[in-house]
């Protein structure tokens, strides 16, 4: 210290400790401080400030004497490194010098504030508290250039100091207080009598038990005798003469004495221990600590009470006392310290061996260290080690203890102190560190912020994650991590659930300090107090990013040709729905075209499948740079694509747009040196004119797409809806006809014919009906039309085929030989299995002649190839059925076809005897057939003979088979034998 400035500290200190030593308040002796210092240095004005209740901020206790709008900005600076030289002071723990605050990058955001308030320079000292942290700063500041000096910057510590000494008095001063106030209360609160009294037996300190019997207040008690408040002359003298007694002698005394209650005048009865003590000057007082036993058992109540107070309150705080004689090497205890170590009551009282062999052994010299340095005068003992329990496991205690007693040569004579069992706590600091460590290393990112989410802590990884610094994160927002890509909904929904569930769980994308994104998956929780009160929230995520990505890929994979990279059939549906919908809604047309390359397979063939993957993936790239950005291009598979065209106002702009994309498709493409040209066929329909769903529109155009490559490709054809519907009614019909023929419910019916001449029974036709359970009876003309060039016609014959020879054979078996006719459409007898399955079923009966079965074919059908047609006639005539040629004269066969097909019978269509009575032409044609009949040795019948006029007429014309409602109606097979025996036979000739 420069010599010219300590007698100037002398002064200064001299004033504060007097100032300090009169009980000033502490602003106005740091105050003196500051001022003090200023004095010292010309043009300087010195500040103090003292850490917020929250330690986190500086308020100002002292402001220097500078501008009002300058210390109100700095009230409550943020303790920080770099921020100012006040908060890097207290930050650090360390001096702070500044000698231009315009250019120093700590004072960057308050570089105006402080040229408004003229300030060039400004050093800064922490001031020391108790535990050496700083409690403030004690700063310095200069309106004029100037470097700091060894004068300076000795009385910037010095006030730093002596601000230490007047804060930490006016702690020690503040707990002293609180420590005198408690000791009253304590005193007041005795449930007795407690009293010190000087020579004279005037009191000098009385507690409420005192002034209560007396009916007064202890302030009144002071300074008076007992004859103030009592009358009794014999007591007045015992209770003096005691005083004199025990103040003379130095020794205690234990009496039972009365008293008159100055409220009821009752005498009380006092159980009374008076003992010499001194004064804070060193005067001789006596002790008088006095129950009333007037109502013994009324005192025992209240001694119970209070033992039980007592105990609650040993309890509560869960310590052990312990108690050292040091001159008798005796230590007693509570019983709390007992029970805490789970030791009997022997260990009540025991010497000092006993005590330092329950430390645990690790542990032990270190205690003893720690308490000799106590009994040296060094200061209270402390310390927290392991003691060993009865059964010798160990618990963790805090142990504190102080001499409360020496002699007159500084001897230690007592030390006593307490024990608390801190086992939990110290399970708590490890699981605590443990929980830190976790934190620290977690590889999950770890955020706390407090209730306004603002970053109070967080780990590595989240550091790590985010790219910033634990430095540049803490005490900012979370916002600052939002990356744009949700949006205020989604932050208001997950507040929402933080509010009213405590918990959120979720994705979400933050973005990193450089600026990229990245996905996080994680929850967050809200932390509450006892109260249920939030007080911070908790975040824990893992980044996902990489599986996001990993994802992203997977889905594109999911729903995109890995060839080509085109939308495929998943992504296609997806597409569909939402262009249907969208024309629905803007009342447009949306085209749905299939496509389907020309002549890709010999590309593929001859250069290789390279080359057609090449070819490809050019294909795609012109089909997509042929659509609008609204429109979808998806390959389906192979050389297939499917196109949707949104928003068309008119069905005529599909011929534009197709007709421009097949002739940017035949553009030559050039593949290994080769000038490859191909060409589509494409199929196109369109909704809602078509009102089909999406995988129906689908095939719609794919069947269009067929007509296209049908019609020789290279163009596009457009589905008609309604030709699909007739379609499809054809198709269900079938339907209903093959579930009807699985369902049984097709039968036979039999009509029969006869010979005109003698009205006998010569034959039987079968013919189909179908039993639908929703039509009733339905005849063959409805339903069989629609059975033509399909499987089912063939299924429908074979079955008629079969259940008319199994009837000839019963009725064969039942002694009617009657022929019976069998209808076969022209495909069913070109069909491959028609002459098998015939064999098949003539096996099947072998009793049965088969001269009993005949097959008609229709004229129509002899319009084929003549040469198989009677090949196929011929191998049936082998089998021994025989053929009748119906309908003749409907249709265009020739005189040739007549004579070379082995037929046995010809029938007049009835749609000729109907009308031949009343049309010459139909009358003529009737003989002819029966003359073209007769000239080839064929067998005439006519069908269709409704009266008996025209039965006469066949006859007169020559002939005599006829058959039709004129003769019979078809009837079920079970009707047969009824119908046979009421017309007299059964066998026909």
């Amino acid at each position: 210290m420069p010599a010219q400035q300590e007698p100037h500290h002398l002064r200064l200190r001299g004033e504060a400790l007097e100032r300090l030593a009169r009980g000033a308040p502490l602003e106005e002796v740091l105050q003196v401080i500051a001022r003090g210092i200023d004095a010292q240095i010309p043009g300087a004005t010195c500040g103090v400030m003292l850490l917020s209740t929250d330690g986190r901020h500086l308020r100002t206790i002292v402001p220097p004497r500078l501008p009002d709008f300058y210390n109100l900005a700095v009230d409550g600076l943020a303790i920080g490194d770099g921020v100012a030289s006040c908060g890097t002071a207290a930050h650090r723990g360390c001096r702070v010098l500044i000698d231009d605050v315009a250019s120093h990058p700590y004072w960057t955001a308050y570089r105006d504030l402080a040229q408004q308030a003229g300030i060039i320079a400004c050093w800064s000292d922490p001031i020391p508290g108790p535990n050496g942290r700083p409690v403030g700063t004690f700063a310095i500041y200069h309106k004029q250039p100037t470097h700091a000096e060894e004068c300076h910057l000795d009385a910037l510590d010095f006030g730093a100091r002596l601000a230490s000494v007047a804060i930490l008095h006016h702690l020690q001063a503040s707990a002293l207080r609180n420590s005198q106030a408690l000791l009253r209360t304590v005193i007041d609160e005795f449930p007795g009598i407690i009293a010190l009294k000087d020579v004279q037996g005037r009191f000098v300190l009385g507690n409420r038990g005192a002034a209560e019997l007396y009916a007064t207040t202890p302030e009144e008690l002071l300074g008076q005798d007992d004859s103030a408040f009592n009358a009794n002359v014999e007591q007045l003298a015992a209770f003096r003469a005691d005083v004199q007694e025990i103040i003379s002698s130095g020794q205690t005394l234990r009496a039972t004495e009365t008293s008159t209650d100055a409220r009821t005048g009752q005498i009380r009865h006092l159980q009374s221990i008076k003992k010499p003590v001194q004064g804070a000057h060193g005067e001789p007082l006596a002790l008088i600590i006095a129950t009333d036993t007037t109502d013994l058992e009324e005192t025992r109540s209240s001694l119970a009470r209070s033992r039980k107070h007592l105990d609650h309150v040993f309890a509560a705080i869960g310590e052990g006392v312990w108690d050292w004689d040091l001159v008798g090497d005796r230590i007693t205890h509570n019983r709390r310290w007992c029970e805490m170590l789970e030791l009997s009551e022997a260990y009540l009282s025991h010497g000092a061996i006993e005590f330092f062999a329950l430390i645990h052994p690790d542990d032990r010299a270190r205690v003893q260290e720690d308490i000799e340095r106590c009994l040296g005068g060094e200061g209270p003992y402390h310390s927290e080690h392991r003691m060993l329990c009865g059964e010798g496991r160990p618990i963790w205690v805090r142990d504190r203890g102080d001499v409360i007693e020496r002699a007159s040569d500084g001897r230690p004579l007592r030390l006593m102190g307490s024990i608390a069992d801190i086992s939990i706590e110290m399970d708590a600091q490890q699981y605590l560190r443990l929980t830190a460590s976790v934190f620290r290393h977690a590889h999950e990112a770890i955020v706390i912020t407090d209730i306004d989410a603002h970053i109070l802590d967080v780990n590595d990884t989240f550091c790590s994650n985010s790219g910033y610094t634990r430095e540049e994160i803490i005490g900012q927002h979370t916002r600052l991590l939002r990356s744009g890509e949700q949006n205020d909904a989604f932050y208001a929904s997950m507040w929402a659930s933080l509010h009213r569930e405590g918990v959120w769980h979720g994705e979400l994308w933050n973005r990193k300090k450089n600026g990229e994104l990245y996905a996080q998956l994680g929850n967050i929780s809200a932390v509450r107090n006892e109260a249920g009160e939030t007080t911070h929230y908790v975040g824990l995520f893992s980044d996902i990013t990489a599986l996001k990505e990993s994802q992203r890929h997977l889905e594109h994979l999911a729903y995109h040709d890995a060839l080509t990279q085109l939308p495929n059939r998943s992504l296609l549906a997806d597409r569909l729905q939402m262009a249907l919908a969208q024309a629905t809604r803007e009342f447009t047309l949306t085209a749905v075209a299939y496509l389907d390359l020309d002549g890709f397979k010999p590309v593929n063939d001859t250069l290789g499948h390279d080359a057609g993957d090449l070819l490809l993936i050019e294909i795609a790239r012109r089909l997509q740079a042929s659509v609008r950005a609204s429109d979808t291009v998806a390959r389906l598979g192979g050389d297939e694509f499917a196109l949707i065209y949104n928003g068309l106002e008119h069905s005529g702009e599909c011929d534009q747009v197709f007709e421009r994309l097949l002739a940017r498709l035949t553009e030559p493409i050039l593949l290994h040196g080769r000038e490859i040209q191909v060409s589509a066929s494409i199929g196109i329909t369109l909704f809602p004119e078509d009102r089909s769903d999406p995988d129906t529109l689908l095939r719609h155009a794919d069947q269009a797409m067929y007509r296209a490559k049908q019609a020789g490709g290279n163009c596009f054809h457009l589905f008609d809806p309604a030709q699909e519907r007739r379609l499809r009614v054809h198709r269900e019909a079938l339907t209903r006809i093959e579930n009807g023929l699985a369902a049984r419910q097709f039968t036979l019916h039999y009509q029969p014919k006869v010979d005109a001449r003698d009205d006998r029974l010569v034959g039987l036709e079968a013919l189909l009906r179908w039993q639908d359970p929703e039509r009733g009876l339905v005849l063959p003309a409805t339903f069989l039309p629609l059975t033509l060039g399909t499987p089912v016609e063939v299924e429908l014959g074979n079955w008629v085929l079969e259940t008319a020879i199994d009837r000839v054979a019963a009725l064969h078996a039942a002694g009617h030989s009657i022929p019976v006719s069998i209808n076969v459409s022209p495909q069913h007898l070109a069909d491959p299995g028609f002459v098998p399955t015939l064999s098949h079923l003539l096996k099947s009966h072998p009793h049965l002649p088969p001269g009993l079965v005949e097959l008609e074919i229709l004229e129509s059908s002899t319009l084929g190839d003549i040469g198989s047609l009677a090949g196929i006639m011929g191998a049936c005539r082998a089998l021994g059925v025989s053929f009748a040629l119906d309908d003749f004269g409907t249709g265009y066969a020739s005189l040739t076809y007549l004579r070379r097909l082995p037929v046995h019978t010809i029938k007049i269509d009835q749609s000729f005897i109907q009308d031949m009575l009343e049309d010459t032409d139909d009358l003529a044609i009737v003989q002819s057939v029966i003359g073209l009949a007769a000239a080839f040795g064929r067998q005439v019948i006519a069908e269709g003979v409704e009266t008996l006029a025209h039965r006469d007429a066949l006859l007169a014309l020559g002939c005599h088979l006829v058959q039709g409602y004129g003769i019979a109606r078809p009837m079920p097979g079970d009707a047969l034998e009824d119908w046979i025996r009421s017309h007299g036979g059964g066998t026909a000739s």
